[in-house]
Order: structure tokens, then C-alpha cells, then sequence
């Protein structure tokens, strides 16, 4: 059901660029994208069938549904582990957010900000993401888990992100038409 729900949201977020590339001022070949969690895997596997993305920012995202489900704190994910490893895998087979991101690749640069204590995507699932970006990928750790809700965590997030947007922004310029 999780990978159906993943489908449509990638239909759903196409139709949104569909209309947001259609307004004036908006280059509708160029639309950034910030994904936290399951937006984030989302936002990367989109990338494989979307070349509009063309600024993505991934936040506590990551790769490799094997990893991903074995190594969650989430219940249903741990569920998965135990029973139907294989099964769950399968089911994302075609949503791998690290080939979407690998298929994708011409000159996106990728921002992914990543927990160092994050236990829903752990490190090693954020790894995964951060691999199959290679050298496109600026990766920013910050001490904190799976949230954004302190201080500090916060401000490592804003930090990195006007400093990524500062250095591509370029990419989100609008059209000449």
C-alpha cells in the first residue's frame, strides 16, 4: 500500500510542476524540490522520471529500501523485516531512490542534510542516497536525529541551505520568454 501511496504522490507532484511551470516568472524546465523523509526518497526517485528537478534538496532522506527497512526505529518497517524482507523490497522495486538519483544525474547538484542519530533513516541508509549522488552530492551531517525541532539542528539546516542556494540558485532562474 506505502508504494502505491509513494506512485501516486509522484503523479500528484508532477501535476504540481506541470503548474508551477506554467506562472509567470517560473522556468518551467528548472524547479527546485526539498524532500524531508519519505518526500526526500520520493523527491529522488521522481528524479529518474522528471528531468524538471533540477535543485533538490533531501533532508533526513535515504536509500536502499533494504536498508531502510531493516534498519528503522518504524514499526511497520521493522515488521516488514521480520516477515517479508524480500517482499517489501520488491514492492519499492521500481521507486529505489538511489537509481533515480543515479539515472537522473547530468549536472544536478544535490543538497542532502543527514542525522548523525537519526534512527528512522539511519546513517547507513542516508549513505546509500549520498553514494548514488557521487560527486553531484553536498552532504551536511548535523548531530541530531530524525527531527528538526532543535536549535541546533536548525540552524545546521538553514546554514547549509543558504550556502547550497547561494552557490545554484542560478539553476532556479526564471525563463526568458
Amino acid at each position: 500500500a506505502l508504494a502505491k501511496q509513494m506512485s501516486g504522490t509522484i503523479s500528484d507532484l508532477q501535476t504540481a510542476m506541470d503548474w508551477f511551470g506554467a506562472q509567470p516568472g517560473c522556468n518551467p524546465n528548472h524547479i527546485g524540490y526539498i524532500g524531508i523523509s519519505f518526500g526526500g526518497i520520493t523527491g529522488a526517485s521522481m528524479m529518474r522520471l522528471d528531468s524538471r528537478i533540477t535543485a533538490p534538496v533531501f533532508v533526513v532522506a535515504g536509500a536502499d529500501f533494504r536498508t531502510i527497512f531493516s534498519s528503522s526505529s518504524v514499526t511497520e518497517f521493522q515488521d516488514w523485516s521480520k516477515t517479508d524482507l524480500d517482499g517489501a523490497v520488491a514492492a519499492f522495486a521500481q521507486l529505489e531512490a538511489g537509481d533515480g538519483v543515479r539515472e537522473a544525474l547530468t549536472d544536478t547538484p544535490i543538497l542532502m542534510l543527514n542525522g548523525t542519530r537519526d534512527d528512522v533513516i539511519t546513517p547507513d541508509a542516508a549513505k546509500n542516497l549520498h553514494a548514488a549522488a557521487g560527486a553531484h552530492g553536498t552532504v551536511q551531517w548535523f548531530d541530531g536525529g530524525h527531527g528538526i525541532g532543535d536549535l541546533v539542528q536548525l540552524l545546521t539546516l538553514t546554514s547549509s541551505l543558504g550556502t547550497w542556494a547561494g552557490q545554484h540558485g542560478a539553476l532556479l532562474a526564471p525563463s526568458a520568454r
